[in-house]
């Protein structure tokens, strides 16, 4: 069935008057009880940049919190939520922390501890990644967390800190789609339904977001998360395994994922004999691609 897909990238930008213009004033938001209330079907930014806070504070959820600002918004469609953080200069070191809001003394229970946080991450900044860090859908690379799912109404808390003077920040919303992918899978020569694993492959960031098993029978069911914004968003890989044999797969384009529902994609996988290499599979590498975040 159809779902709609929240994600929230969070984008973080430095310098003066970007884009050509007016900066927003963030300068009172270093507190929960004044925290900033952002749309999720609007942009919000840029911002100049976040006020220092010297002194320890009660009000302060982080250990050692410098630049902190806070942000409130609503959800509008059930979904997943994923966010990026991504700083502008390489260097900065954001952490951040989401909470979800239960009741009308939500700060108050953030400053006591009754409220923890559902989501965070204190990995420092990563200059192969750009300094980027969130929620990403699988929770990777390690300076990310695993995406939380959501329903239409919820409201959250989401707090930044820079550990360095950084600039300001952009936040920018956009929404996937969740689908349900079936089909089945069968030995290639004697059509012999099979029991084998499906998985779904984003091509632009290689991660395999989704996977399941067929039956017997060899049906299969896979949720998947996609964009319908074919000029902004990559090609998907579905493919099929199984230990005995070689992989099967097949190339969904971006602007064709509307057809997911409506379409069986079936898939005949090749038996494993020796000496035969023929069908051996893909391998999709980004030698520019460095996961690895550390402290």
């Amino acid at each position: 069935m159809k779902k709609s897909v929240l994600i929230i990238l969070l984008v973080v930008f430095s310098g003066i008057n970007i884009y050509g213009q007016e900066l927003k004033n963030i300068k009172n938001a270093t507190d929960c009880n004044h925290a900033i209330e952002v749309s999720t079907i609007s942009k919000f930014g840029p911002t100049n940049p976040p006020k220092e806070l010297k002194v320890k504070s009660t009000n302060n959820p982080f250990e050692r919190s410098q630049y902190p600002t806070w942000y409130k918004f609503k959800i509008v469609k059930d979904g997943v939520l994923l966010f990026d953080i991504i700083p502008i200069n390489p260097n900065d070191n954001y952490d951040f922390l989401l909470y979800k809001i239960n009741n009308e003394n939500y700060c108050q229970d953030i400053k006591s501890g009754k409220n923890d946080a559902i989501r965070s991450n204190f990995a420092r900044a990563d200059i192969a990644l750009q300094g980027k860090t969130g929620l990403s859908i699988t929770g990777k690379p390690e300076c990310y967390s695993n995406g939380i799912d959501v329903q239409k109404g919820e409201q959250y808390v989401l707090v930044l800190n820079n550990m360095y003077k950084g600039k300001g920040h952009t936040l920018v919303f956009k929404y996937l789609e969740n689908f349900i992918v079936k089909g089945n899978i069968s030995d290639f020569s004697t059509g012999e339904k099979l029991k084998a694993k499906v998985f779904w492959t984003n091509l632009r960031t290689n991660e395999t977001t989704s996977s399941a098993s067929s039956n017997k029978q060899g049906n299969y069911d896979l949720k998947v998360s996609v964009s319908t914004e074919a000029h902004r968003f990559p090609n998907y890989l579905l493919w099929a395994y199984d230990d005995k044999y070689y992989i099967s797969d097949t190339l969904i384009a971006s602007k064709n994922v509307n057809s997911l529902q409506s379409s069986a994609f079936n898939l005949k996988i090749h038996k494993l004999k020796k000496g035969n290499n023929y069908f051996l599979h893909k391998i999709y590498l980004n030698p520019n691609l460095n996961n690895i975040c550390s402290r």
